[in-house]
């Protein structure tokens, strides 16, 4: 440091010294110009200004330029080292690395069926016929999947758990979490556990068809006592049930963040209509993290959903969509809610391979936030796991339905 950047001698002139062959050095002082002392002083000479040295080129007129000095008539003469420390150049920003967008395959799963079948008879076996593997939520196929929303979605359950020869059920509450057995599928009366989903993010799912009546929001302690019975990440708001009612949902949304949880809203598709959810997703990004919509009834097609051909030839794309369960979908892209936030959810009953592409060309044109399945632990087997980013077949299969008029 402190060298000149040529590894010349900071202290010495031009080479070979001022046209006239004077080396001596001149004080600056008043004027400028042809008929000025400074002018004539500077002229041919090596010049000291301060610190700073510089070379001054023949030339009548005398100009400074803030941060090279240049004296004379345009050339810009080098500025040799200084005494101190160099000045130290503002660092160039280094180009922002380029964005990538991640889409996540979600699912729900349910520990329904360990209760809901269960009539205990004393000195019997209360199970009902192969319950031990109805519990979604324990089966090995949900490994394919970033993220699982897990939930109850049982009318009944027993508490406590075990059950007693002789204990009745009661109705599900919304504060009833997932259930799993720590015995594994093979052991379904051994006392509640962990339940065995290893997705990197997990939710708690509360609410659902039929699963309680709406009551006062969660408080923020209740909701991260059923996370992290789980080691979750957050709730999923089933807005049906017991989370139907708008201010039982916004009130718990709002608990949730409070506790620091992650909060996902789970509405039908058709609530773009319902002037209430959009206008509230919209005004408290604070309170929700991801939209997934419920595009689908009892099944994908049917009570007002279609996902359909465009015509006998040809399937839908992003590019040339069609069908009414679109048109649902059309109003959330249209929505201001963020795109990266918004799922599209499907269900197993009823879902096609077509029909599974056309939504991922969808979420990868869009840039949506991903897909999310429910009954999703039947996905895998059934080669309907979506491939964002593929180029969906532009041929209506044989089997596929084509829109109605």
């Amino acid at each position: 440091m402190g060298g000149s950047p040529r590894g010349e001698d900071p202290e010495a002139g031009p080479p070979g010294g001022g046209a006239d062959g004077d080396d001596g050095e001149v004080e600056v002082g008043a004027g400028d110009g042809d008929g000025h002392p400074l002018g004539r002083a500077l002229r041919n000479r090596y010049v000291r200004i301060g610190l700073i040295a510089v070379a001054v080129a023949g030339s009548a007129g005398v100009a400074l330029d803030v941060g090279q000095i240049s004296l004379g008539g345009g050339r810009k003469a080098d500025s040799p080292a200084t005494d101190g420390p160099a000045p130290v150049p503002a660092p160039t920003p280094a180009p922002a690395p380029p964005t990538t967008h991640e889409f996540v395959t979600a699912g729900w799963c349910a520990t329904y069926a360990n209760t809901e079948c269960w009539a205990p008879i004393k000195g019997a076996n209360p199970q009902c016929e192969g319950v031990e593997m109805q519990n979604e939520c324990m089966v090995e196929a949900l490994n394919d999947f970033g993220q699982v929303s897990m939930g109850y979605m049982a009318s009944r359950i027993f508490d406590p758990f075990p059950p007693a020869d002789d204990q009745a059920s009661r109705e599900t509450t919304c504060s009833d979490g997932p259930m799993c057995p720590s015995g594994g599928r093979t052991n379904i009366w051994s006392t509640p556990g962990k339940c065995p989903v290893t997705a990197p993010k997990k939710y708690i799912t509360l609410g659902g068809d039929g699963l309680g009546t709406c009551g006062e929001a969660l408080e923020a302690e209740v909701l991260t006592g059923l996370v992290n019975a789980q080691d979750a990440n957050g709730v999923d708001l089933d807005l049906e049930g017991c989370m139907e009612c708008i201010n039982t949902w916004q009130g718990t949304a709002t608990n949730a963040k409070s506790a620091g949880l992650a909060v996902q809203i789970t509405p039908f598709g058709s609530a773009a209509d319902d002037g209430v959810l959009i206008p509230w997703l919209l005004n408290n990004p604070d309170k929700w993290d991801t939209v997934a919509l419920m595009l689908y009834g009892a099944s994908m097609v049917g009570n007002g959903w279609e996902v359909c051909c465009c015509s006998p030839t040809e399937a839908p794309t992003a590019a040339a969509p069609c069908g009414k369960t679109y048109s649902h979908i059309k109003k959330w892209l249209d929505s201001g809610v963020p795109k990266h936030k918004i799922l599209l959810g499907v269900t197993v009953v009823g879902l096609e391979r077509y029909m599974v592409d056309f939504f991922a060309d969808i979420v990868y044109t869009h840039k949506l936030g991903g897909m999310s399945y429910w009954k999703a632990s039947s996905a895998p087997a059934m080669n309907l796991m979506p491939s964002y980013g593929a180029s969906p077949a532009p041929e209506c299969p044989p089997a596929g339905q084509v829109c109605a008029a």
